[in-house]
């Protein structure tokens, strides 16, 4: 029985041995460029903007759609001043103040969350405590939500800083600028909703022009808002609710006719983007970007028809929710066990 048990002990004590070893090989490279996180190692080396790397001339309209996954963040410039709409997931919020500083933006004109969902406004509170705010709009909410939470604390500790609402969709057109932007949509009508298609709806949905083009930025807005907008002539469409099927409808883009839609998506549950959603736009001859194919998209415009070019920034990954790495898959790293929000 003594001899049992000293094999048992021996063979457990190499098991264990083995699996420091394989840690060990798995995280040499991780804990190079990782900080401790709870019981995660989070990635916070992500690369940086070449040397060379800079914004284009200030006439010019520059709207970047970072990849952060399964989330969106959209970033718009011209003539110094800058807009940012939604900011990621919770672990997006740091990346995302680091890469907007590398390109020499230190104040956020216009901070905008399209709604109270984590994926949207999870970061947001880390935007606010990390650089300069003009003017922070969301929807109405009275909702007891963390990330919603996160940044009324983070706004109670800027001076002159407040969540604004806004109500009069026929003023609330502003300048960028040289360029505008407009409110087609906001329902600030029940601040206890909770339920998610009625949080999806209440999205702030927002028209940007800039001289002869226009890009559409639809939050997660579904088919129900779609049928009541009256825009058209859309240049560039930020597609809703990552490519949802409850959103999109044919009819809609029969409606706004845009040249470029792009999906703000990453790995996700929900097999967005749908494939009913890519058809609709593939029929319509639409020429389609994803951020979990094509990474950070960098949108530039003189603002004349036609004039929209679009590079793909490889790389500039600020998806922190799937850039966490849980100890198990340090061990079986071909199998990640990543978070993620719908």
């Amino acid at each position: 029985m003594k001899d049992k048990k000293k094999l048992l002990y021996l063979t457990t004590g190499i098991v264990f041995i083995i699996l420091l070893s394989i840690i060990g090989l798995n995280t040499e490279n991780i804990y190079n460029n990782t900080k401790n996180f709870d019981n995660y190692i989070v990635i916070t080396n992500v690369g940086e903007f070449p040397e060379n790397f800079s914004l284009a001339e200030d006439s010019d309209l520059q709207v970047f759609f970072f990849d952060v996954g399964q989330a969106d963040s959209i970033l718009v410039v011209n003539q110094g001043e800058s807009m940012l709409i939604d900011a990621g997931n919770k672990e997006d919020g740091e990346l995302l103040a680091e890469y907007i500083k590398q390109l020499g933006i230190t104040k956020i004109d216009y901070l905008i969350g399209t709604h109270i969902d984590e994926d949207h406004i999870g970061g947001m509170y880390k935007i606010i405590d990390a650089l300069d705010i003009g003017t922070l709009y969301m929807p109405y909410s009275t909702v007891d939500k963390k990330c919603y939470n996160n940044i009324k604390d983070s706004v109670n500790n800027k001076n002159d800083l407040e969540i604004s609402i806004i109500d009069d969709l026929e003023n609330a057109i502003f300048a960028l600028g040289n360029a505008s932007w407009q409110v087609l949509h906001v329902d600030n009508s029940d601040p206890k909703v909770t339920n998610d298609k009625a949080i999806n709806n209440a999205s702030i949905v927002i028209k940007l022009s800039y001289k002869e083009t226009n890009y559409l930025f639809m939050g997660d807005a579904s088919t129900k808002i779609e049928e009541i907008l009256t825009v058209k002539n859309i240049d560039a469409l930020k597609v809703a609710h990552h490519g949802s099927n409850e959103s999109t409808s044919e009819k809609f883009l029969e409606q706004i006719t845009p040249q470029y839609a792009i999906i703000s998506v990453g790995k996700n549950p929900h097999k967005h983007p749908r494939p009913e959603v890519m058809q609709r736009l593939e029929d319509r001859n639409i020429i389609i970007y994803r951020t979990d194919e094509n990474g950070t998209l960098w949108v530039i415009s003189n603002g004349e028809k036609n004039s929209i070019i679009i590079k793909e920034l490889y790389g500039y990954n600020l998806d922190g929710a799937n850039r966490k790495i849980s100890l198990l898959d340090t061990i079986f790293p071909k199998f990640y066990l990543h978070e993620c929000y719908a």
